[in-house]
Order: C-alpha cells, then sequence, then structure tokens
C-alpha cells in the first residue's frame, strides 16, 4: 500500500477494516523514511505492520500480484548494538540499580540504598578521578553483601543477622539455606523443604504431591538408573497449595526414582 497522504496509523486501520491480516506501507516519498510519524501512535490490537522506503514499494507493486511471500523478523548482530559512553548512559543503569536495591530492601530510605550502592561497588583503578567512588556497579554485591550465595534481606528475615552459610542446615531437614531460599521454604521449620511430602500408589498410578509457592515453577523427573533423567508432564506454576502427580505403574514393574526440580518464575 501506498502511504499517500493518510499517517501510517490511518492506512494500517483502513486495510484491516478493508480484511487484511498483515499490511506493508512503502514511502510517498522519495526519502529515506525520515518523515514522521511512522507509528501507529497506541496500542491496540493491531495487524503485522511493516513500512519501506518508495523504492521497495514501487518494485514489489511492478510484481505480479497477487503472489506469496514470506516475511522475517530477523536481526543483524553487526549492526544491533553499538557502544556508547557518557552520563547518558549510565544514568539508566544506575536508575536500574535504585529500583533494583528498592525492590529487594523496600524499607530502606532512599540513603541507605544510595550507600548500599556505592559501598558494594567494583574498584576499578581506570575510573579514578572520573566516578564517585572510582568503581562501577555490581548488582549481585547490592544484594549479597557478604557474597554467601543468600540475599542479606532473606538472611535477615530468617534470622536476623548476616552469619549464615550457604551450605548450613539450621532445622536438620537435609536442605542446605540455599536450598530453602531458591524453593521458598522456611529454613527453620524441617516440615517446610523442597520435597515430596506424599508418595503412594494410588489404583494404577504412582501418585506424588508436593507444597508449592507462588512465584515458583516444579518439573517432576524420573529415572530408572539416577542417570538418564526425563520429564514428567509439563512444568507447573506453584500456586501455594498441594500439587498433584499421577505417573501410570511401569509394566512389567520395575524399579523408579522421582526427584523434584524448582525453578524461580
Amino acid at each position: 500500500i501506498s502511504r499517500g497522504v493518510l499517517t501510517f496509523a490511518q492506512k494500517v486501520s483502513n486495510a484491516m477494516s478493508a480484511g487484511a491480516i498483515a499490511a506493508v506501507i512503502y514511502d510517498n516519498t522519495a526519502s529515506s523514511l525520515t518523515v514522521s510519524p511512522w507509528t501507529l501512535g497506541t496500542a491496540a490490537n493491531w495487524i503485522p505492520a511493516l513500512r519501506i522506503t518508495q523504492a521497495d514499494g514501487l518494485a514489489i507493486a511492478a510484481m505480479s500480484l497477487p503472489t506469496q511471500a514470506t516475511a522475517e523478523n530477523s536481526r543483524i548482530l553487526s549492526t544491533a548494538y553499538q557502544y556508547l559512553s557518557g552520563t547518558s548512559m549510565a544514568c539508566p543503569h544506575v536508575a536500574g540499580a535504585v529500583a533494583f536495591a528498592a525492590w529487594n530492601f523496600p524499607n530502606e530510605t532512599m540513603q541507605q540504598r544510595i550507600n548500599r550502592i556505592l559501598n558494594n561497588a567494583d574498584n576499578v583503578s581506570a575510573l579514578s578521578e572520573k566516578v564517585i567512588n572510582n568503581a562501577s556497579l555490581n548488582l549481585v554485591k547490592i544484594v549479597d553483601t557478604d557474597a554467601d550465595f543468600l540475599p542479606d534481606w532473606w538472611e535477615m528475615e530468617f534470622f536476623g543477622n548476616l552469619n549464615q552459610g550457604s551450605d548450613q542446615d539450621f532445622d536438620q531437614d537435609g536442605f542446605s539455606h540455599r536450598n530453602e531460599f531458591i524453593a521458598g521454604t522456611s529454613p527453620l521449620v524441617a516440615d517446610s523443604k523442597p520435597n515430596f511430602s506424599q508418595f503412594l500408589i494410588d489404583g494404577a498410578n504412582y501418585k506424588l504431591a508436593f507444597p508449592t509457592i507462588v512465584e515458583r515453577a516444579y518439573q517432576i523427573q524420573s529415572s530408572h538408573d539416577l542417570i538418564d533423567w526425563q520429564n514428567l508432564g509439563i512444568m507447573q506454576s506453584g500456586t501455594g497449595n498441594i500439587l498433584e502427580h499421577l505417573d501410570p505403574l511401569p509394566s512389567p514393574p520395575s524399579k523408579r526414582f522421582y526427584r523434584l526440580n524448582i525453578h524461580q518464575e
């Protein structure tokens, strides 16, 4: 479609009204698509729409139409990225770091967040006298200042200090603090652990049940030799309740192992 005197959004809207499932609109001038606006303007249930130059549009229009074509959204990696520097590049990164700190430590003041970011940055000698503290951002250290692979807020919430190790098991349930953090279970309660809560034969099936929490996803796997593991069913999102899975009994009967993989969503 030729752009004409209408806006890009109007041309696409007209194409949709005519029943189009996609639209390719070419410029009405010989420019290199510099005339604005070439946008749809507002969020809506638009069809896929592509803008091209006048030369490309005329070339397509000169073809023997109708014809079939394939449209692909591809990246040219050599031109997809570029190196930029300066405060205009640093500001969004630092703003994101402040938001990241606020999300993890919502009760801290702005000054505390600033101190958390500055005090846990990585010293870079090449930045001496170029930035406020001669360092670059480190998002991991913002959350885990003692570098024990456990977020500071998690340790404070459960233990009131940062003296815990990721391999420790305070409630002696067989799962380390790191396991408990990833699973979203309590490191203080032995019955709260990332494990099956029920395993029994239910008719012609093995019945496996396990507690879940929101913001976690669960995948059951089985194996006959503890080497080759296969997924059973699909990954399930946690609901905060007990989830169950039925696995048909093997025929003939054979030994089978199960494990529960837990992922943070």
